[in-house]
C-alpha cells in the first residue's frame, strides 16, 4: 500500500453533503467491472460494466471505441434492451429507463422498482419478467413515469422471453408458455411447449432455439412456431452446460463453460456441429450480427470475432477495461490496479471523476496486491512477488521476481504487500486453501536488491489479505484487523485488534493515513478507525456504497478514496468530513468582521448569522483560530479530529486578558472593558498580598446551573509567582469585584436585585461572597446597573440570575387536515 502524509484540504462550505451514512463519502467516479450484459444495435454495442452502461462504437470492428457511458445506476447492470433511442436496463433494484438519443451521454429518465429478469417491447408496452410477480406489462409511452398496466402470471418464474408478432414466448422452468398480447391489457395463454429445465430462448424467423439444463447435461431444442399457438419441436441436440444463446442466419451460438459452440441450423431439424471457440476465460454473453460475433468476457471486456469461416475464427478487436480489480496503489496522477484476470492496469486519475485506462500489462499470474516505493511497484501475484520499474508510469518494466514456496500439497497464494525500507511484507493465503498446508500470514522479504528479493522470515496469522505499514506498526487484514508491532522488523508482535463487520472474510483492504486506518470490507463498505493509539483502534466513521458485496484493496488521497471492488469495478468516492459552529458574542448574536484561520490556511469569514463549516478532504485534525482586532475568543482555539463530523463547535467573542504584578502595601485596580463597552474591575487593597504576585484577569464564558441564566459576564482570576501558578490562592484582605451590566444582560433573568457572583468549585457553582469569612455583602445599584462584592480567593467567576419562566400555548394537530388547536400551556425556562 502507499502511505500518505496527512495533508488536509480545508474549505469553507455552507452546503451540507448529503450522505446516507456516518462518513462523508459519495461515489463520484468509476471505471471497469466484469463485462456482463450485451446488446448490439447497428454500429453500437451497449455493454454493462459494473453499475454503468457503456456505449461502444463498433463501426470499425478492429478498433471498438468507447463513446459514452451512463451515470451510476443503483447496482451492477444485469440486462440491457435497446429500442430506438431508449435503453431499458435491469439491475438488482429494478428497471431503469435511459434516453440514448445522445449516445455520448446516456441519461436516466425513469425507474420502476421490481425484481426484473428479461424484457421485450411491443408498441408503447414493455413486457418485463419478474422473479416475484410473473410478467409485468408496463406502459412506457412516458419514459419518465412507467406505469403498470397488468400482471400476467405464468405457471412458473419467467427466466427469459421473446416477442414474435403478437405472441410472447415466456420461458419457465417447465418449458415455454405462448401468450397472446394482441390486446396488451389482457394477455392470455394460448399455447405451450414442455421442456424441463428451460433457461433461455432466442429466435430467428419462425424458429425458436431453447436451451435447457438438467444436472450436468444441457440440450438445445429447435422449435417451429409457424403456428404460434402450437409450437412444434423439430430437433433436440445435446450440448454442454449452456448459459447463453444467440442466433443469426443459419447459425446458433451457445455459450458454455469452456467457450462458444457453433451449430449449423440451415436444416433446423438436423443441427450440425461447425466449430468450438475455446476460451480459458468465462464468457458471459454473446450477440451476433451477420458474421460478427460479439462476446463479453468476465475479465477482459468486449471481443469482436469474425465468424465468416467458423473453423478459423478471427479476432478483429477488443474493448478492454478493468475486469476484476483486486487492489490499487497511487503514484502521481496514476493508479496501478492489479486485475485478478491476469493483468496490471495503469489508470489515469488526473480527473478523479473520470478515470481513464492508460495501459494494460498482461500478467502470467493473477495479481491481487500492490505497493509503490519510489519508482518501484511491488505486485503481489498468486505465485509470488513481481517487482516493476514505473519510472515511465505508462510503461512498467519487470526488474525482479520472488516465487512463493511450493509444497507437496500446493503453493501459498500471495494476496497483498507493503514496503518499509528494504523490507517487503507479503501477505498470503495458506496453500491456495488446500488442507494440510498450514495457515497463511506474512512473508518478510529482503528487497535491498530489488532484482533478487529473498525471504527472511514468515509470520503465521491465519489467512491474510492485505497490509499497510505506518512507522513501527503494521495494520493487517485477516477478515478482521490486526495491529502488529514492527519494532523488531522480522519478528512482528500482535498488539491490537479490531473486529471488522463481515466475519472472517470481512476486511479485505487497508490503508493508513496519519492517525487513521481505512478498511475496505465486504458489504461493501469503508470503515475508518482512529489509531492515534495504535494498540486501541477506535471506529470514527463508516460508509456503505451500492455495489456487489465484495471488497478488495483501496487507496486514499486528499479528497478521494479509491476502492477496488472485484465484481463491480474501481470506484472513486469523494470524501469530506465537516465541523460546524458559530462565532458569536456572549448573547449568541453574530459578530461581524471575524476571520477564522486554520492550521491549513485562512478560511472565509463566517456568514451573516455567524455560522461556519470547515470541511476536510482527508481524515485528520485541524486547529481553528478566530481573530478580530482588539478581542479574543473563548476558547481561543479548537483542535478538531475528523471524522466523526462535529457540530456546535462555537467561539464566543470576549475581551482580551489583562494582568498586573501586585506589590505588598500598594493598592491596585485591574480592569477590562467587555465587548459591550462595559467595565469589570477587580480592586486590590494594599494588604491583598505579602509578596510580589502576578494577577491575570481573563474574560471567559460560563454555562448556567439549572434554574439560572448567565448574564454574559464571567472571568478567570489567577495568581502566579515566579511564573508558577498558585491554585486556590487566598488573598490576605478581601478583593472587590465591580461589574457594570446592561439591560440586554438581564434578558430572561427574573430578578435583577437577586443577581449573584458565583465561583466555580469542582463540579458546582458556589456563592462567591462565601469565599471570605465572614461572607461579604453585595453593593447594588439597579439604576446604574452596577453590582460589587468582595472575594477572597482566585478562581473562575460568573454573574448569574434566576431564570424567567415563559408560558407558551401548546399547539397540536387535529385530524387528517393540517389544522392546529390551542391546548395545554407548556412551561419553558430561558
Amino acid at each position: 500500500m502507499t502511505r500518505l502524509a496527512p495533508a488536509l484540504l480545508v474549505l469553507v462550505s455552507f452546503l451540507a453533503l448529503l450522505s446516507p451514512t456516518l462518513a462523508g463519502m459519495e461515489p463520484v467516479g468509476h471505471i471497469g467491472g466484469p463485462a456482463a450484459p450485451l446488446f448490439v444495435q447497428g454500429t453500437h454495442a451497449f455493454v454493462g460494466m459494473g453499475p454503468r452502461v457503456l456505449v461502444v462504437d463498433i463501426s470499425t470492428p478492429s478498433t471498438p471505441t468507447l463513446i459514452g457511458q451512463s451515470p451510476f445506476l443503483m447496482t451492477s447492470v444485469e440486462e440491457i434492451f435497446v429500442v430506438d433511442t431508449m435503453a431499458y436496463v435491469i439491475d438488482a433494484t429494478g428497471l431503469h429507463l435511459l434516453d440514448v438519443s445522445d449516445l455520448a451521454r446516456p441519461a436516466p429518465v425513469g425507474f420502476y422498482p421490481m425484481a426484473a429478469t428479461k424484457m421485450a417491447k411491443a408498441g408503447s408496452y414493455l413486457y418485463v419478467g419478474d422473479k416475484e410477480h410473473g410478467i409485468r406489462v408496463l406502459d412506457v409511452s412516458n419514459p419518465t413515469a412507467p406505469t403498470l398496466v397488468v400482471v400476467y402470471e405464468p405457471a412458473g418464474i419467467p427466466t427469459d422471453l421473446v416477442l414474435v408478432g403478437t405472441h410472447l414466448y415466456v420461458v419457465i422452468p417447465e418449458g415455454l408458455e405462448v401468450v397472446d398480447i394482441s390486446t396488451a391489457t389482457s394477455p392470455r395463454r394460448v399455447g405451450s411447449y414442455m421442456a424441463a429445465g428451460s433457461l433461455q430462448v432466442t429466435q430467428a424467423g419462425n424458429t425458436l432455439y431453447l436451451i435447457t439444463q438438467q444436472g450436468e447435461a444441457g440440450t438445445l431444442h429447435v422449435i417451429d412456431i409457424a403456428m404460434p399457438t402450437t409450437p412444434k419441436g423439430l430437433a433436440i441436440y445435446p450440448v454442454g452446460a449452456a448459459r447463453g444463446i444467440a442466433a443469426a442466419g443459419p447459425r446458433v451460438y451457445l455459450v458454455e463453460s469452456g467457450g462458444v459452440r457453433v451449430l449449423d441450423v440451415s436444416n433446423p431439424a438436423a443441427p450440425k456441429f461447425l466449430a468450438y471457440l475455446n476460451s480459458q476465460e468465462s464468457i458471459i454473453n454473446v450477440a451476433v450480427s451477420s458474421n460478427l460475433l460479439y462476446m463479453t468476457k468476465f475479465y477482459t471486456g468486449l471481443h469482436l470475432v469474425d465468424m465468416t469461416s467458423p473453423a478459423t475464427p478471427r479476432t478483429l478487436g477488443q474493448y478492454r477495461t478493468i475486469g476484476y480489480p483486486t487492489n490499487i496503489a497511487l503514484s502521481g496522477s496514476y493508479g496501478y490496479v492489479p486485475d485478478g484476470g491476469g493483468a496490471l492496469h495503469v489508470v489515469d486519475l488526473s480527473t478523479p471523476l473520470a478515470p481513464q485506462l492508460a495501459e494494460t500489462l498482461v500478467s502470467p499470474s493473477f495479481p491481487s496486491g500492490i505497493a509503490i516505493s519510489g519508482t518501484l511497484a511491488y505486485v503481489a501475484e498468486s505465485g509470488g512477488l513481481r517487482v516493476l520499474d514505473i519510472s515511465t508510469p505508462r510503461s512498467p518494466t519487470e526488474v525482479g521476481y520472488y516465487p512463493m514456496p511450493a509444497y507437496a500439497e500446493g503453493t501459498d497464494y500471495a494476496t497483498g504487500v507493503d514496503v518499509r525500507g528494504d523490507l517487503a511484507y507479503l501477505t498470503y493465503l495458506g496453500c491456495r486453501f488446500r488442507v494440510g498446508c498450514g495457515f497463511g500470514g506474512i512473508r518478510i522479504l529482503d528487497i535491498s536488491e530489488p532484482g533478487a528479493p529473498r525471504s527472511l522470515a514468515a509470520y503465521v496469522t491465519g489467512n491474510a489479505y492485505d497490509i499497510a505499514i505506518s512507522g513501527s506498526y503494521a495494520y493487517l487484514v485477516t477478515g478482521d484487523l490486526q495491529v502488529l508491532d514492527l519494532s523488531t522488523p522480522i519478528t512482528p508482535t500482535l498488539v491490537g485488534f479490531y473486529d471488522v463487520p463481515g466475519g472472517p472474510t470481512g476486511a479485505r483492504g487497508v490503508e493508513v493515513v496519519g492517525d487513521f486506518v481505512y478498511v475496505h470490507h465486504e458489504g461493501p463498505g469503508v470503515l475508518i478507525l482512529n489509531v492515534a493509539t495504535p494498540t486501541e483502534p477506535v471506529a470514527s466513521a463508516g460508509y456503505r456504497y451500492r455495489a456487489p458485496s465484495v471488497a478488495g484493496g483501496l487507496a486514499v488521497r486528499e479528497g478521494y478514496v479509491y476502492l477496488a471492488n472485484p465484481f463491480g469495478g474501481l470506484y472513486v468516492l469523494e470524501q469530506s468530513f465537516s465541523a460546524r459552529g458559530r462565532v458569536v458574542d456572549v448573547h449568541g448574536d453574530p459578530v461581524p468582521g471575524v476571520t477564522l484561520a486554520s492550521s491549513a490556511g485562512t478560511l472565509q469569514r463566517p456568514d451573516g448569522m455567524g455560522n461556519y463549516t470547515v470541511t476536510l478532504g482527508l481524515a485528520g485534525s485541524v486547529t481553528l483560530t478566530p481573530t478580530l482586532s482588539g478581542y479574543t475568543f473563548a476558547p481561543p482555539t479548537r483542535t478538531l479530529t475528523l471524522p466523526p463530523d462535529q457540530v456546535n463547535q462555537d467561539f464566543t467573542l470576549v475581551a482580551k486578558p489583562v494582568s498586573a504584578t501586585l506589590a505588598p502595601g500598594v493598592s491596585f485596580t485591574l480592569r477590562y472593558t467587555d465587548t459591550q463597552g462595559l467595565v469589570t474591575e477587580v480592586r486590590f487593597p494594599a494588604a491583598a498580598v505579602t509578596q510580589p504576585t502576578t494577577i491575570v484577569l481573563t474574560p471567559t464564558v460560563a454555562i448556567a446551573p439549572p434554574g439560572q441564566r448567565w448574564s454574559g459576564h464571567a472571568f478567570d482570576l489567577a495568581a502566579y509567582r515566579g511564573g508558577v501558578i498558585l491554585p486556590d490562592f487566598a488573598f490576605q484582605a478581601p478583593v472587590t469585584v465591580a461589574i457594570r451590566y446592561s439591560d440586554r444582560d438581564l434578558f430572561l433573568i427574573a430578578n435583577e436585585a437577586a443577581l449573584s457572583l458565583q465561583r466555580r468549585t469542582l463540579a458546582s457553582w458556589d456563592e462567591a461572597a462565601q469565599s471570605c469569612a465572614p461572607p461579604s455583602t453585595y453593593q447594588r445599584n439597579t439604576v446604574t446597573n452596577e453590582i460589587a462584592v468582595a472575594i477572597c480567593r482566585v478562581g473562575t467567576f460568573a454573574l448569574f440570575g434566576a431564570s424567567h419562566d415563559l408560558y407558551l400555548p401548546l399547539l397540536k394537530s387535529v385530524g387528517a387536515v393540517e389544522r392546529w388547536s390551542v391546548g395545554a400551556v407548556e412551561r419553558w425556562s430561558g
